[in-house]
């Protein structure tokens, strides 16, 4: 018999038998399927797929997104999903920035001046709304209670005709390591302007942080670069699938990480 456990926030149901999955209801459109695993003695005996099938149902018709392995998204194939792009690890402590590591520009190519704020109550919507820009999704009661929890640090970029053009928030995961939350910006002078804010802050410099980066957006590596990481030794890969089509008009060039969502559950 699967047991049901509801946890708060996410609407988190973990199924423990000799395997256990995770399935994330993150907005009316989305849902994360993860933690997907199979004790050794248990496998080829038809448990995990029982096990795949109940969780993808409790997504209730929404679009599942997973992220495999890049040695096992044949196992996610055969069962409908589909490739949508891939990560790779980078990893490090971060370092406080220098003046000298900046590229040194302070305003986008256009000529828009931007500030660089806080997330607070008064902004929270206008972020929400850039946030579904970038993502095709309305993901706000998931964000209010990410970005405006007191244990998150969380800022935007707002340009001076109010308009929200990045956003970067971090949380302390314990007292050696940090977690990153979704880091967008419209161009790479923004993001590291954002990069730069946040690791500027004493409670996160010297602490571990590894995320993956999506490998389609090739300045992302140069931009943590200048805050101490380098990519894994590894060469471990992530590969994100769904099992519904894609967006194609996600604006790749904008997004330099995406959330980590284990880490932003309270």
């Amino acid at each position: 018999m699967f047991a049901n456990y509801v946890l708060p926030f996410f609407e988190f149901k973990i199924y423990f038998f000799p395997a256990h999955v995770l399935l994330m209801n993150l907005t009316d459109a989305v849902a994360f399927f993860g933690g997907f695993v199979t004790k050794d003695i248990y496998r080829r005996m038809g448990i995990g797929y029982h096990l795949f099938n109940k969780a993808i149902s409790l997504s209730r018709g929404r679009k599942v997104v997973l992220e495999s392995t890049w040695q096992m998204p044949q196992k996610y194939e055969k069962r409908g999903f589909v490739k949508e792009f891939n990560f790779y690890k980078v990893s490090g402590i971060l370092r406080s920035w220098t003046e000298s590591s900046s590229c040194g520009h302070q305003k986008p190519p256009w000529g828009t001046s931007y500030m660089i704020r806080p997330v607070k109550e008064d902004n929270i919507a206008d972020v929400c709304m850039y946030d579904k820009s970038i993502s095709g999704n309305n993901r706000e009661p998931f964000l209010r209670k990410v970005l405006l929890n007191p244990n998150t640090i969380a800022y935007c970029a707002v340009s001076d005709r109010g308009d929200v053009l990045g956003l970067l928030a971090v949380r302390k995961v314990d007292l050696n390591r940090t977690s990153i939350f979704s880091f967008y910006a419209s161009d790479y002078n923004i993001a590291e302007v954002l990069l730069r804010t946040v690791v500027s802050n004493p409670v996160v410099v010297g602490s571990a942080l590894s995320l993956y980066i999506p490998e389609i957006n090739p300045e992302c590596m140069k931009l943590f670069q200048l805050c101490g990481l380098e990519r894994d030794q590894s060469g471990q890969k992530v590969v994100r699938m769904s099992n519904k089509d894609f967006s194609e008009n996600i604006p790749w060039q904008k997004v330099y990480s995406v959330c980590c969502v284990g880490y932003f559950n309270v």
